[in-house]
C-alpha cells in the first residue's frame, strides 16, 4: 500500500505517477489532498484541473480552474487549462474568448496565439485565424505550432498551392519539425504533383527516418 504523501515533492511524485498511468480519479484525489495540505502551492490546482478534465468532468475542472485563478492570477498553467477545457468541449466561441484573455495576461507566451488560432479555425473563421497566426509569427517566428496552424488554415480551405508554400516556409523556419515535410507531401499530392511529393518524402526520410507519417 502506497504511503500517504507528506511533502510537496511526495504529492508531485505520486500525483504525476497517477497521471502517467491515466488513473484520473486517483490523480484527482491526490491533487485535492495536496490543495488541502499545501494551499499556497499552485501545482495542486493546475494538475488537479488537468486530472478532472481528462476524466471528462469539465464542470468540476472549470470550477477548480476559476478558484485557482483567483488565488494565482499569474499562473500560466491555469490559463492554459482554462482555455483547454473549452477546446475539449469543442465550445469554440468560449475557447476564442479564453485564449484572448490569455494573450492579454501573458502576451509573451505563444500558447494564447497557437490555440487561439486553432479555436478560430475550428469555428470556421479562417480570416481571423490567419490574422492571429500572422500576429503571433511576428512575435514568435520560430514557434512551430504557429507555422503548423498557418499551413493547416490553407489545407482546411483546400487552397493547395498556398498550403504548399506555407509548408515550404515551415521547413525553412522550423527544420527540426517533420510536420513541414509530412503536411507538405499531403498538399502536393492533393494538387496531383506526385513526383515533387515523392522527392519531398525522400528528403524528409533522410532527416527523420523514424517518422511514420512520411510513410503514409
Amino acid at each position: 500500500m502506497q504511503t500517504l504523501p507528506s511533502s510537496v515533492e511526495d504529492f508531485v511524485s505520486q500525483g504525476s505517477d497517477a497521471m502517467r498511468r491515466k488513473d484520473w480519479p486517483e490523480a484527482a484525489k491526490l491533487w485535492a489532498l495536496m490543495r488541502e495540505k499545501f494551499p499556497e502551492h499552485p501545482r495542486g490546482y493546475v494538475s488537479g484541473v488537468a486530472a478532472l478534465k481528462e476524466q471528462g468532468d469539465f464542470s468540476a475542472a472549470d470550477a477548480l480552474v476559476l478558484e485557482g485563478l483567483e488565488k494565482f492570477p499569474k499562473e500560466t498553467g491555469l490559463s492554459i487549462e482554462y482555455g483547454d477545457i473549452a477546446m475539449r468541449r469543442k465550445d469554440w466561441p468560449e475557447a476564442v474568448k479564453r485564449w484572448a484573455l490569455m494573450r492579454e495576461k501573458f502576451p509573451e507566451h505563444p500558447r494564447g496565439y497557437v490555440s487561439g488560432a486553432t479555436a478560430l479555425k475550428e469555428q470556421g473563421d479562417f480570416s481571423a485565424a490567419e490574422a492571429l497566426v500572422l500576429e503571433g509569427l511576428e512575435k514568435f517566428p520560430q514557434e512551430a505550432g504557429l507555422s503548423i496552424e498557418y499551413g493547416d488554415i490553407a489545407m482546411r480551405q483546400r487552397d493547395w498551392s498556398e498550403a504548399v508554400k506555407r509548408w515550404a516556409l515551415m521547413r525553412e523556419k522550423c527544420p527540426e519539425s517533420p510536420n513541414g515535410y509530412i503536411r507538405g507531401c499531403h498538399a502536393l499530392r492533393e494538387q496531383r504533383n506526385f513526383a515533387v511529393a515523392d522527392a519531398l518524402v525522400l528528403e524528409g526520410l533522410e532527416k527523420f527516418p523514424q517518422e511514420v507519417g512520411l510513410y503514409n
